[in-house]
């Protein structure tokens, strides 16, 4: 997916946006990406990795009531409250969020191992949030999914084509 982000780091320079991060589950791993791929230095200009709910609040602005909800952190309006926070502190022109459960087992909301939300904001656009279930599978398997779906997600919203 390397050669996917240079194109997605290309597209965005010649649009002049940026690109920040709000990552949970994922860790940072989306950033990395965006970070090894040649002139990201441009484009990315920075995350946040949130992974307890009450810095979800604290930090990206997420509304309180949202995480007490029956689904907790791990929902479509948490994402989309991630992506949004993270691209009005960074000031950049898109953000994508992931929030979600890696496992080993089911998060204290009863989110299944392998559930997924991935969000992207964009200033004037309204926000695209996907679920994902990944199923039953090892961390690092749900991990790398996630990161390819956002990269695709990015993709589409780019009009790139992925293939």
């Amino acid at each position: 997916m390397l050669d996917l982000t240079i194109l997605l780091v290309e597209d965005l320079q010649s649009r002049g946006w940026t690109l920040a991060t709000a990552e949970s589950c994922t860790a940072g791993r989306i950033a990395q990406t965006f970070a090894d791929a040649k002139g990201s230095g441009e484009v990315y200009v920075g995350g946040v990795i949130a992974y307890r709910k009450d810095r979800k609040a604290m930090v990206l602005g997420v509304p309180e009531d949202l995480l007490r909800q029956p689904e907790g952190a791990v929902s479509e309006a948490v994402a989309v409250g991630m992506a949004e926070g993270v691209r009005h502190l960074m000031g950049s022109t898109l953000a994508i969020a992931s929030t979600g459960v890696a496992g080993p087992s089911p998060d204290e909301d009863g989110n299944p191992v392998g559930r997924v939300y991935l969000a992207i904001a964009g200033h004037g656009l309204e926000a695209d949030c996907r679920r994902f279930d990944f199923g039953e599978m090892d961390a690092d398997a749900i991990l790398a999914r996630t990161v390819d779906a956002a990269l695709l997600m990015l993709a589409g919203l780019l009009g790139r084509d992925a293939g």
